[in-house]
């Protein structure tokens, strides 16, 4: 118990450090009980959740279970968790996060046990080799719907190196975004791909 309230005091406070790179994925205003998050491993999805989170960080709830101190945690001392948060907060949540769950056993029966107990709306993420879309519908009797993230596309690159595109280039500005586009393909999970010609994105 020591050891989680040490995690949700630490998860207070690490919001703080989230920038504001959105990425480009809609959610539904309103949405099923569970919104599903699924991508390859290092694409973004937990700083994706800590974005979701910042704006309701005060009625959020965060556990992440590849976190060495969650690893035999049980389903049912998730909702010990969440009795947790309001022990600290004085504050009852309203939004579950749970990241990367397939990694505990009988992840379904849990958030299943969430949803049949509480009103809370659940957000889970998990790598998409290992939690597939059609899985989760199943698992979950149809009470889910599923995303997929990928790596930064080119729009969300020049987002996070601060660079506006105008409609009209220049054509120095063409060269800059033409150097930046080269960077993306070499550092981005795209890099592997053949290079395409770069005269058509411009």
């Amino acid at each position: 118990m020591g050891q989680l309230m040490e995690i949700t005091y630490e998860y207070l406070d690490s919001l703080k450090y989230v920038n504001e790179i959105k990425r480009e994925i809609a959610l539904p205003t309103v949405s099923p009980d569970v919104v599903a998050i699924v991508g390859p491993r290092r694409v973004g999805k937990t700083f994706y959740f800590f974005q979701l989170m910042k704006p309701i960080k005060d009625y959020s709830v965060y556990l992440d279970f590849e976190d060495s101190s969650l690893v035999n945690l049980r389903f049912d001392e998730v909702l010990d968790a969440i009795n947790l948060f309001v022990e600290i907060t004085g504050k009852e949540p309203t939004h579950i996060f749970l990241d990367e769950v397939q990694k505990i056993e009988k992840w379904e029966s849990m958030v299943r046990t969430i949803l049949d107990r509480t009103n809370y709306r659940v957000f889970i993420t998990g790598s998409s080799s290992k939690l597939l879309p059609k899985e989760i519908a199943t698992q979950l009797r149809g009470r889910s719907v599923t995303y997929l993230l990928l790596g930064f596309s080119f729009r969300e690159f020049l987002k996070a190196k601060k660079v506006k595109v105008e409609k009209v280039l220049s054509q120095i500005e063409k060269a800059k975004i033409k150097r930046l586009f080269k960077e993306y393909l070499d550092f981005s999970c795209f890099k592997r791909r053949k290079r395409k010609n770069i005269k058509r994105i411009l």
